[in-house]
């Protein structure tokens, strides 16, 4: 453990401080070419059309991967492709991004601070051969190292490295090397002659933390959440739309270019760009008109759909203070102090990081800030829904008990269902669940005594090898490789205990024919990881084929209800018989 902790605080020193420099480097860049359009003979959005098409023909032919908003991207290799990442995508993003925001590009600039973090630690873990599990860490370092450097918020920026991958867990086998390299990559940059802003927030005017200022914090942050429910739709409402219109991606991004500035004729330069103005305005207290947040959110959705690169945190800081603002002017508040509010919490409510969001609300703000920013952070959080403007994040929770959504994968790919939680006698009665395209399950047609297997193991790998073993003895699945590495990287991905002794591990493929269930009652407990962190008892593991979601929900819905009632937990327990267990599920 010792070796480890020196191991990991020495390589995430030698990635925070490189990636500090390379950011460094970047922002200077960005600086300049902001300065240089002021001397232009035209308005600099003039060149917004030739930007775009440059953007896309440098992504398009020289590295694909840096397509979008570079977290994105960075997110995306990180779960699917174990941290690999192009490193020509680091002189690409740099360009393309610089290119766009000079122009007035709406996008942010801490897509290409990932993507350079990320993409430099891929580099140098693949020169160095490291490990998939420990190039994944690395890569994680260089995203924090990245966002710190271009957030100016060494600890936030760390924990929003390592928060943003997956929605309700953080990696805190990565937290300390996290850390380290996201004051090092900071202190790299600020040594260089980074400026960062930071703002002090008048508190005079409130004494305490009130009922009736409490109230009002509630209310921002269910405010900010449906700002960040708003803007995710917006981004998706119009990506998809652009992606329908049948002309070659550099035609089109061109046309959107125009579109982009015939919208500034008819509303503000204020909207383009990074708008780093704007958010100061606000935050020192300045009225802003009531719709600057929603034409930031068009001129957002915008300059991405048609091909702008940059990243997205730069314009939701714009989309909180200015909604912030909004919110001030309507309840007769302080307006800095709810713009600062709204800077994090629609953070948190668009990225699902409350906690980073939280940590970076004291250190731009000031600490006295913090109770209000928490609170409004996680009910933001929480009333955004599942939904992400990172789509490859994985959700590992669900915000609602009332929603039945599938844990563990992407959160593009969920499908939310809701789910009655009332009264016990009520559920007890439901023999079948019958919602939606008339999908009907009856457990124990997908169990017999030959399905059943009393566990002798110690361990879940142990554990999970025997039940795979079974399920391929029962012939329910055909490829055991296959079927193995789907269970195992779930498992990877969050635990599949689910509490009250219970562990559920399951995958879908699609070269198996029906749904199967395999009961596995443990000799005794296994530490499973589970999120009440009792030992299991009884395993379930489940499979099925793919595209068949709806009953896939309805066979995990059931489950919960038959294993929901405590005496039925202790007949599964203590069974010492295969029948007994199949007695069990004739109920359902």
């Amino acid at each position: 453990m010792f070796l480890s902790v020196l191991k990991w605080a020495f390589l995430a020193t030698i990635i925070g401080v490189v990636v500090g420099g390379l950011t460094t480097i970047f922002l200077m860049i960005l600086d300049k070419s902001i300065e240089y359009r002021g001397v232009l003979p035209v308005k600099y959005y003039y060149f917004l059309p030739f930007a775009i098409v440059i953007s896309i023909l440098l992504v398009k032919y020289f590295a694909p991967d840096a397509k979008g908003h570079g977290t994105e991207k960075v997110i995306e290799a990180v779960h699917k492709n174990n941290g690999k990442i192009n490193f020509s995508v680091i002189p690409v993003k740099l360009v393309a991004t610089v290119l766009t925001i000079m122009s007035g590009g709406s996008v942010g600039k801490e897509g290409p601070g990932a993507q350079i973090g990320g993409g430099t630690a891929s580099w140098i873990a693949d020169l160095f051969k490291f490990s998939e599990n420990d190039r994944k860490k690395f890569v994680i370092c260089g995203i924090s190292g990245g966002f710190a450097a271009v957030f100016g918020t060494p600890i936030a920026g760390a924990i929003f490295g390592v928060e943003v991958l997956f929605i309700g867990t953080i990696l805190y086998d990565v937290l300390l090397p996290s850390f380290i390299s996201g004051v090092m990559a900071y202190q790299v940059a600020r040594s260089l002659g980074i400026k960062y802003s930071y703002f002090k927030i008048d508190f005079s005017s409130i004494t305490n933390f009130s009922e009736t200022m409490y109230l009002k914090v509630i209310l921002a942050g269910i405010f900010f959440g449906v700002i960040s429910f708003l803007f995710i739709e917006i981004l998706k409402f119009l990506e998809k739309n652009i992606e329908k219109i049948k002309l070659d991606e550099s035609i089109k991004g061109f046309l959107g270019g125009i579109l982009i500035i015939g919208l500034v004729f008819v509303s503000s330069e204020s909207y383009l760009g990074l708008g780093i103005d704007t958010i100061k305005r606000s935050l020192t207290g300045e009225i802003l008109p009531w719709y600057t947040s929603f034409f930031k959110m068009i001129f957002t959705a915008l300059s991405l759909g048609f091909g702008g690169s940059g990243g997205i945190v730069t314009p939701i800081f714009y989309i909180g203070t200015t909604s912030g603002n909004l919110f001030a002017q309507l309840i007769n508040e302080p307006i800095a102090l709810f713009s600062a509010i709204g800077f994090v919490a629609v953070l948190a409510g668009t990225t699902n990081a409350p906690i980073a969001a939280s940590i970076m609300a004291i250190e731009l703000f000031g600490v006295e800030i913090s109770p209000y920013a928490a609170v409004a952070c996680v009910i933001s959080f929480l009333i955004s829904g599942h939904r992400s403007v990172y789509p490859s994040q994985i959700l590992a929770m669900k915000k609602s008990g009332a929603l039945d959504i599938e844990i563990g994968k992407e959160i593009e790919n969920t499908e939310v269902n809701f789910q009655n939680d009332g009264i016990d006698d009520i559920m007890e009665k439901l023999k079948s669940v019958n919602f939606g395209g008339g999908v009907k399950v009856k457990l124990h047609e997908l169990i017999n005594e030959d399905d059943v297997t009393f566990l002798e193991t110690t361990g879940v790998k142990d554990t999970l090898e025997v039940m795979i073993a079974k399920a391929k003895e029962k012939g329910h699945i055909k490829d055991i490789e296959e079927f193995k590495n789907a269970i195992f990287e779930r498992e990877d991905i969050v635990s599949t205990g689910i509490g009250l002794g219970i562990a559920m591990p399951h995958a879908k493929l699609d070269d198996i024919d029906e749904f199967f269930i395999i009961v596995g009652v443990a000799k005794q407990g296994l530490d499973w990881d589970s999120i009440d962190r009792k030992p299991v008892g009884v395993v379930f593991l489940i499979g099925g084929p793919e595209g068949k979601q709806k009953k896939y929900l309805k066979i995990i819905s059931k489950l919960m209800l038959l294993v929901k009632n405590e005496s039925r937990r202790e007949k599964l327990f203590n069974s010492k018989k295969a029948e007994d267990i199949v007695d069990i599920f004739k109920e359902f």
